[in-house]
């Protein structure tokens, strides 16, 4: 057996890059073929790279938020097996994060100041989350939500010195919130709209002590 590196390069890519794909998606495959080359590796060529220096940000932007926050609601609601009511009580809930997290950055951006906020923000969200953490998964690849929404976003959500857990003293006394509303106002013939005491999805916990970036 050979030891090898498995280097992975991940790239959104420049407008030269995907016009090179969106080329090679409409050519014919033949022609791809026949103008393909090998590519030896030549160990005393210098080659320059470009490496990212700014890939991630102390607060996430509420622009990345709720784009993360809508694809995983498109996601889950396009899947048929889950429970339709669950996932409108889902969608309710990631949205009004994204939303809370841009109120937070409108006040505060990646200020100090605001860390405690969006670190208590975070943990009340997580705590509201369904005890069964496949109690809905993605249409997509069928992962549990609340392992993508943790990965995806509370893991991301903040970076270096802005991750590190805060004095609890210096985090503004947390009201407890209000139910949260549907998200369109049923007619009066129509049902009462599921709320996510329904479904066992803990009600908001606020605690003292330090804050944390707990991973599911």
């Amino acid at each position: 057996t050979e030891d090898r590196i498995h280097l992975v390069i991940d790239l959104s890519g420049s407008s030269r890059f995907w016009g090179v794909v969106h080329q090679a998606e409409a050519a014919d495959p033949a022609a791809i073929d026949a103008r393909a080359a090998f590519v030896p590796f030549e160990p005393q060529r210098e080659a320059a790279l470009r490496l990212e220096r700014f890939s991630e940000p102390l607060v996430m932007s509420p622009g990345e938020c709720a784009a993360l926050v809508e694809d995983l609601v498109a996601d889950f609601l396009a899947n048929p097996g889950n429970d339709p009511q669950l996932a409108d009580a889902y969608a309710l809930l990631l949205r009004g994060f994204a939303q809370d997290w841009r109120e937070i950055w409108l006040l505060h951006g990646d200020e100090p100041a605001g860390w405690p906020r969006y670190q208590a923000l975070m943990r009340a969200t997580r705590a509201r989350l369904h005890p069964n953490r496949r109690a809905l998964v993605t249409a997509s690849n069928g992962i549990g939500v609340n392992a993508a929404f943790a990965q995806r976003v509370l893991n991301a959500a903040l970076n270096g010195a802005a991750a590190a857990p805060q004095d609890a003293a210096a985090e503004p006394p947390a009201a407890t919130p209000e139910p949260l509303p549907a998200a369109v106002e049923p007619p009066p013939e129509a049902a009462e709209p599921p709320t996510l005491d329904q479904f066992d999805i803990h009600k908001p916990r606020w605690r003292g002590g330090r804050g944390s970036r707990g991973r599911p």
